[in-house]
């Protein structure tokens, strides 16, 4: 098992995330015994033997029976206020809707962006701050919310379902290209 820098033991973490060098993965450092960008497969399990699995910007879906592999927690981290704006690009979509933004770390179900919440925290941003600057900051502060929790994680809260809305990459197509260089102010005009 991993140690910090006391030489205390600390979680064993299999990483599913497409962001290389991200501050989640900065933040795990020697927690992480492995990083996934692809579809997660059994073998990955049974090799690295993980106490935790996270995924953050993570595209695939996990099918349930992955899930069920191991004695092994399975958490997500999502840059919005479950059960609001699951899906893609969350922060977008809570610029557009004129919601609060900010990040959730969540038990994952059959669900999309699914599963009770363990902690999730409410950040402001300036309306004149590019959708480029809040995605890196919500970035940070999901690494700062899992350094919180990450060695005792509570159980998770469920999530109130009458309140979940879900989006899918195709819908903001058209302002894909541009989409980062807008701000909150542009984006709800």
């Amino acid at each position: 098992m991993p140690t910090d820098c006391k030489g205390r033991e600390t979680v064993r973490v299999l990483l599913l995330s497409e962001y290389v060098g991200s501050p989640v993965e900065r933040m795990l450092g020697g927690r992480v015994v492995y990083r996934i960008a692809g579809p997660v497969v059994r073998e990955d399990i049974d090799a690295f033997t993980p106490d935790l699995v996270v995924s953050f910007g993570y595209r695939h879906k996990i099918p349930p029976h992955v899930r069920e592999w191991g004695l092994v927690r399975w958490i997500n981290i999502h840059p919005s206020m479950l059960p609001l704006n699951r899906g893609a690009d969350p922060h977008v979509w809570a610029a557009i809707e004129g919601q609060a933004q900010g990040v959730t770390i969540h038990d994952t179900d059959d669900r999309y962006d699914g599963g009770a919440v363990i902690i999730q925290r409410v950040y402001r941003f300036m309306d004149t701050i590019k959708m480029s600057s809040v995605r890196l900051e919500l970035h940070q502060y999901a690494a700062d919310l899992l350094e919180q929790v990450i060695d005792d994680l509570p159980v998770g809260v469920p999530q109130n379902e009458d309140r979940a809305t879900y989006h899918y990459a195709s819908e903001l197509d058209y302002m894909r290209d541009d989409m980062c260089n807008k701000t909150t102010r542009e984006l709800r005009q």
